[in-house]
């Protein structure tokens, strides 16, 4: 695991593809966007290193505690939605997406299709329609192992926005997960080794400034991976998952599984 504070070059065109989506939905605007989270897989910075490992429990939808130091389930007024009816939601997604990376919503799951082709930045985006409350509200999301993620130069991203400098939330890459913060251009992120048995769940949830990135086998048991101090209005953000691939020499394409958005058992 190491900690990086490095910035990304941030344009389509940079060697290493970005790590969390620009708040624009459209196709270049995503991966020139993504850079700005500053993650490198592998890389280091200044700080301490490796992730926390409190076990906190989970309770259901709606369940009491919401966000906070001991977990909580996700409250009944926030975001949802169980992919579960054919259809994406576009009341709640914008949607970005081209015939070589798309979303699908069936069998009561959503996947995230990335065509095995030569054409580069190959890159699908759903952005939250209204800001997200995530002051009030985690974001959670279930994940189940795919292809997409685990070469260089592939990924994907469940992530919160502002803009270019405030960000926060989960990415992998090449087999890395990171999961931190861009706090008006100053990063705190932290990587560890890919295990989607034990990293099914991924949550982000705040209690005042505090973020805390947490993951799960089960929806209910969470293990922090990371926590950290952010001054940006949490509110104003759009909830991000957006996935894909970037050079095409190097990216093969693939697919990825999610299910159960802020929708956990």
């Amino acid at each position: 695991m190491s900690e990086s504070d490095s910035l990304g070059a941030g344009n389509m065109r940079s060697a290493t593809l970005p790590i969390v989506a620009a708040l624009s939905v459209t196709a270049c605007d995503v991966v020139s966007g993504l850079d700005d989270f500053g993650v490198r897989p592998g890389a280091s910075g200044a700080g301490a290193s490796g992730a926390a490992t409190t076990t906190s429990a989970a309770g259901g939808k709606g369940g009491g505690g919401g966000t906070g130091a001991t977990g909580g389930g996700t409250p009944a007024e926030c975001p949802l939605d169980r992919f579960d009816d054919g259809v994406l939601d576009t009341t709640l997604w914008n949607v970005e997406q081209s015939r070589y990376a798309y979303f699908l919503e069936q069998a009561s799951q959503l996947y995230l299709e990335v065509s095995r082709t030569k054409l580069p930045n190959r890159f699908a985006t759903l952005t939250s329609v209204d800001p997200y409350p995530l002051a009030s509200c985690p974001l959670a999301l279930e994940i189940f192992p795919g292809s997409v993620g685990d070469e260089v130069d592939e990924y994907f991203y469940f992530t919160a926005i502002l803009d270019d400098q405030n960000s926060c939330g989960f990415a992998l890459s090449n087999g890395i997960l990171t999961a931190g913060a861009l706090d008006g251009g100053t990063f705190s992120t932290v990587d560890q080794a890919y295990a989607a048995s034990e990293m099914r769940w991924w949550r982000t949830s705040a209690v005042s400034s505090n973020l805390r990135f947490e993951v799960s086998p089960d929806g209910q048991s969470w293990t922090i991976f990371h926590e950290t101090t952010v001054h940006f209005a949490l509110d104003a953000v759009h909830a991000v998952i957006a996935g894909g691939a970037g050079t095409a020499l190097l990216a093969e394409g693939g697919a990825v599984t999610m299910d159960n958005f802020n929708a956990p058992p």
